[in-house]
């Protein structure tokens, strides 16, 4: 189960967006609704995920995430670097940005969303977003995607956590794409400015990583979490999943001037190529915890979450 431009003709492509509820009793506190082009999914009428897919400027991502608790840890384009989109995910094919916001970037256009609610585990229930996006440059569809994004929720569950896949191929009439991009490139976080520069972070090798520039490191690991700021702090983990390509992910940090981690494909010094036909497969997930939390506790939920992550 692992293996896994908006012009005027663009903006003719108009999402398709279907919901459906079907939780149980176990799940009911789980609710996701649709309006414009934003999914909003609570837990027991609490804020846990806002995804942005419809009237995205430059690409679908997570406008907010939340501990179980109600805090709020994504920053949406900050002044400093407006394409920094809460959390994203971006790459290079052939040579075009898909990350940046310029005017020669390319884009993430939406075409068809499905949302549904189901009750999983006992005790868990698990909201879908599975959507359909064209990566388009300059009018033109280099690449294919299919994103599904879980959330999901339990009394038992100690953070909240989601899993993202993207199945990602060369478009029709693309006889090749060569995936690249930076050493940050990948499923990026920006954080809330409480959380600059006072970051703490750990990974599952226990060593620092390779130093790239100033404070930004990239060392492979299947997790990597940070703990910030120190008055009430809270954990974020990014997990890898053992079957995606180029293992472990190179697991990207920068606490200053500001936080930011992300889970890439080692591909910014080894580009990857798909032929026609050829799809890349990659699971992620994401947790955020109250509190500072230590890696027993971070490796017993990713091992939770590989499991979760086959269903």
């Amino acid at each position: 189960m692992f293996r896994s431009v908006l012009c005027a003709a663009v903006a003719a492509i108009l999402p398709v967006v279907a919901v459906e509820n079907r939780a149980s009793a176990a799940g009911a506190g789980l609710v996701a609704k649709s309006d414009n082009g934003i999914a909003t999914i609570t837990w027991n009428g609490k804020a846990v995920l806002t995804y942005r897919y419809g009237d995205a400027p430059p690409k679908p991502y997570v406008k907010e995430l939340s501990t179980p608790g109600g805090t709020q840890i994504l920053r949406d384009s900050p002044f400093d670097h407006v394409h920094h989109r809460g959390l994203m995910y971006g790459l290079f094919l052939n040579g075009a940005d898909f990350w940046m916001e310029t005017p020669e970037a390319g884009r993430q256009v939406n075409t068809e969303m499905k949302i549904s609610t189901s009750a999983a585990d006992p005790g868990l229930s698990r909201c879908r977003l599975e959507e359909k996006v064209q990566w388009i440059l300059a009018g033109k569809t280099l690449a294919d995607e299919q994103r599904t994004i879980d959330v999901w929720a339990g009394a038992d569950l100690p953070a909240t956590l989601l899993t993202w896949r993207l199945q990602l191929s060369p478009a029709k009439g693309v006889d090749k794409l060569t995936v690249t991009g930076s050493h940050y490139d990948g499923l990026g976080m920006r954080f809330l400015t409480t959380m600059d520069k006072v970051a703490k972070f750990q990974n599952a090798t226990g060593k620092d990583g390779e130093v790239v520039r100033g404070t930004e490191r990239v060392v492979k690991a299947k997790w990597c979490a940070v703990t910030s700021p120190p008055d009430k702090p809270v954990t974020v983990a990014a997990f890898d999943c053992p079957e995606n390509v180029r293992q472990p992910a190179g697991m990207f940090t920068m606490s200053d001037p500001f936080t930011y981690l992300s889970a890439t494909p080692n591909v910014w010094n080894n580009p990857l190529d798909l032929a026609q036909g050829e799809k890349l497969d990659l699971t992620y997930g994401v947790a955020v915890w109250d509190g500072a939390i230590d890696a027993a506790a971070i490796e017993s939920l990713y091992a939770r979450w590989l499991t979760l992550a086959k269903k």
